[in-house]
């Protein structure tokens, strides 16, 4: 895709932690996972409130926040704590833009959560494939753990 827009379409692949540009990014998508290694940092506000000061107006950050299906280093906690630390994490950060997609009803039990304002889930819908589609109507606002 960035070949295909290459005067608005750019891609910077690294570690997002440490990432910046200039004019802030537009989305930041991040995998909970480093070297098969659950990245502690997530559970901490402070790494959410970095990341948010790195995207433009209006720019999002999507995660794969884990789930049940997680092996976390400490046998303490189980890889649905873990989810659930992030969230927090997150929630503090941005307390009434964050979604969860959650998966809880597959094998894999994973889930992934979205900043930012909500899209217009019709205007969503029409620019998805027909496959991805059907997820939209799965994303929920995140309410925390009761």
């Amino acid at each position: 895709m960035e070949a295909q827009y290459p005067d608005r379409l750019f891609i910077h692949i690294g570690n997002a932690l440490n990432a910046s540009i200039r004019d802030g990014f537009s989305g930041i998508l991040i995998d909970l996972f480093s070297k098969g290694v659950v990245i502690p940092e997530l559970q901490n506000p402070q790494t959410w409130y970095n990341l948010r000061k790195n995207l433009k107006r209006g720019g999002r950050i999507m995660v794969n926040v884990g789930g049940n299906c997680v092996e976390p280093e400490d046998i303490r906690k189980d890889g649905s704590v873990i989810m659930e630390e992030t969230l927090k994490a997150m929630h503090k950060v941005f307390p009434n833009e964050l979604f969860v997609l959650s998966l809880d009803s597959r094998k894999e039990d994973s889930s992934l959560a979205l900043t930012g304002e909500f899209p217009d889930v019709n205007e969503w819908k029409k620019r998805l494939k027909k496959p991805l589609k059907f997820y939209v109507d799965m994303w929920a606002p995140y309410k925390g753990s009761s």
